[in-house]
């Protein structure tokens, strides 16, 4: 048997300080401090990345977690642009695009957790049909209302988010039970948050639009984030039970 103790699951005071830090800026949100909610954003993904650096996992898992904590880097690069937009529109496209990036490497993450399984993928129609429908339903919506300079960018945000939700589904039975479920529902809420920052931008101004995208973007960021870990947690016992055999 090995000797080497393991860590609890996750570290509770880690995710106590995300929690922490999400409330005060949903209550900057809601009440309309507009200081409280500018300085709690940019410290919510770093985090995230903490909670990724702290979990112990075995060398054959480092990928995986090297790649989450490069996407939720760029999150944090992405929120920090999108700080700006009021005051340069190009801020916008600069946030999208690191989002973009975020996205990649989250795809590229369930993509290493899928082969690192060992599992046959199987693409699910039905979610890819009502991802598509979503999709043109959310573009035909907006695309009317979009500068000419943003369609492009914006058209190609959401087919990658799209791929995304899609492969989210696809794999969320490699990860451990109950947890294999959250990737799932982080990418929904992403999707979510995604649609609501595009309807209120490019479409119709929504009340709490703010507190809404947030609390989802929060809850997203998260859902996503534990469940990798959760996989990189199970996979460290298991290389650490062959290493003991």
């Amino acid at each position: 048997m090995s000797s080497v103790k393991e860590k609890a699951p996750y570290q509770a005071w880690i995710v106590f300080l995300y929690v922490a830090i999400a409330i005060l800026h949903l209550a900057g949100e809601l009440s309309g401090y507009t200081m409280l909610s500018r300085s709690t954003k940019p410290l919510l993904l770093p985090a995230l990345v903490v909670y990724l650096f702290s979990t112990r996992i075995h060398v054959v898992n480092m990928r995986i977690r090297n790649l989450a904590i490069i996407a939720a880097s760029f999150s944090f690069l992405g929120d920090v642009l999108l700080m700006f937009v009021n005051f340069k529109s190009y801020f916008f496209l600069m946030g999208l695009g690191a989002f973009l990036i975020a996205h990649f490497f989250y795809i590229f993450t369930f993509r290493v957790i899928q082969k690192d399984s060992g599992l046959s993928f199987r693409l699910n129609y039905i979610m890819v049909a009502v991802a598509c429908v979503y999709y043109f339903s959310l573009i035909g919506l907006i695309y009317g209302s979009l500068e000419p300079g943003f369609r492009l960018p914006v058209m190609s945000y959401g087919v990658v988010i799209t791929v995304m939700l899609v492969y989210s589904f696809s794999i969320k039975n490699f990860l451990p039970t109950p947890f294999n479920n959250l990737l799932f529902f982080g990418t929904c809420l992403f999707i979510i948050s995604d649609s609501l920052i595009a309807v209120n931008k490019f479409f119709t101004e929504i009340p709490l639009a703010g507190l809404l995208i947030m609390s989802t973007y929060i809850g997203a960021q998260f859902l996503i984030i534990r469940s990798i870990i959760e996989y990189l947690r199970v996979g460290n016992l298991e290389a650490t039970d062959d290493e003991s055999a």
